[in-house]
């Protein structure tokens, strides 16, 4: 059962028992995350109309049901408050000729997408594309400078944490691999033209597996 994230912590949320009202629901047997440090975590957790309203041990919280509350044994899970993730990807924003594919397009579908585009022209071509594509050895610098020698190619993972490019991408006037995001990161390289160049920002994660030497930058 998940439970809605009123607050950061259920530790806002706490009452003592013995003042709160008869409650709809309970779940008990389990290991309740709190977040305060002064009592980190319960046995119990009484639940009224979607609200928490109140923690703590076992007895104490199913004293609080009624015939009609509904008791959920844990049997020794735990329990923590939502935990919502609510972000963006600020994009590049470069002209570009952007190519949709499906999220699960293979290599193969990236490659002949990518090649039915005019060799020359104004603008980027740029990608959504899956973590295998970003991952497989093939697709390298090399490759993507057969496909397309002078117009810059950048495919960025669905992630927004990985991307590669193209030689004609790095020599790019409004693309600087030396210089890194404001929130710092780092971007890596390969010698020799089958290297495919990868940058990975903010997340503080490993590089995808295409990526087999780093260039640390500052931040």
């Amino acid at each position: 059962m998940r439970l809605p994230a009123r607050v950061p912590a259920l530790a806002c949320l706490m009452f003592a028992a013995a003042d709160a009202a008869a409650v709809d629901t309970i779940l008990h047997n389990g290991r309740i995350w709190t977040g305060d440090p002064a009592q980190p975590a319960a046995a119990a957790i009484a639940i009224d109309d979607g609200r928490i309203v109140a923690i703590g041990a076992d007895v104490a919280i199913l004293r609080l049901a009624t015939d009609d509350s509904q008791r959920i044994d844990l049997k020794g899970r735990r329990v923590v408050p939502g935990i919502n993730d609510a972000h963006t990807h600020i994009t590049l924003g470069l002209p570009s000729v952007d190519i949709e594919l499906p999220r699960d397009a293979g290599s193969a579908q990236v490659r002949e997408a990518i090649a039915a585009l005019p060799t020359t022209g104004d603008g980027w071509i740029t990608a959504d594309i899956g973590m295998d594509v970003l991952r497989d050895p093939a697709m390298r610098r090399g490759l993507l400078d057969a496909l397309q020698p002078q117009r810059p190619v950048l495919l960025t993972g669905w992630t927004g944490h990985g991307m590669l490019v193209n030689s004609a991408a790095q020599r790019a006037p409004d693309w600087r691999w030396t210089t890194c995001p404001p929130a710092a990161g780092w971007a890596g390289t390969r010698p020799a033209p089958s290297m495919a160049a990868c940058t990975n920002t903010r997340s503080g994660r490993r590089a995808p597996a295409c990526l087999r030497a780093r260039r640390p930058c500052a931040a």
